[in-house]
């Protein structure tokens, strides 16, 4: 099944949900860039298209996932401490690797970074909170 027709898809169990649900792994507020005018811009996972010009390639996998931003790490290797799994090692260069196969999505290492170099895609967000939340 493609995602067109899953999209078209009615259960009966999707009544009682209080409406559509997504991954936001990232909300940018004033956003000014990409055309006229001052906007909120959510980010949600899961984008089948697969574009070859894409600017956010880590909203194609559906799946929550630890994100990290390299310039924003100020190597205070905290988050290595906080891994239980240790799925973040230094390279030989320094630089601050993640091995996606060891992670187990624990968020030790987004609650404990400083620099703020590394976010979690689990916030499960309702179309009608989402609404509420951007138009503050």
């Amino acid at each position: 099944m493609n995602w067109k027709q899953r999209q078209h898809t009615f259960r009966l169990s999707d009544r009682d949900r209080p409406g559509p649900t997504g991954l936001v792994f990232d909300i940018q507020r004033f956003a000014v860039h990409d055309g006229g005018g001052i906007r909120t811009l959510v980010f949600l996972k899961g984008c089948p298209l697969g574009c070859q010009w894409c600017q956010n390639p880590e909203s194609m996998n559906p799946a929550p996932e630890i994100m990290r931003i390299p310039h924003h790490c100020i190597s205070c290797v905290k988050c290595m401490t906080l891994c239980p799994q240790q799925a973040i090692t230094s390279s030989a260069t320094g630089e601050i690797v993640l091995d996606r196969s060891r992670c187990d999505l624990c968020g030790d290492c987004v609650a404990g970074c400083y620099a703020g170099s590394m976010l979690s895609s689990r916030r499960p967000f309702f179309a009608k909170n989402c609404a509420g939340f951007i138009s503050l």
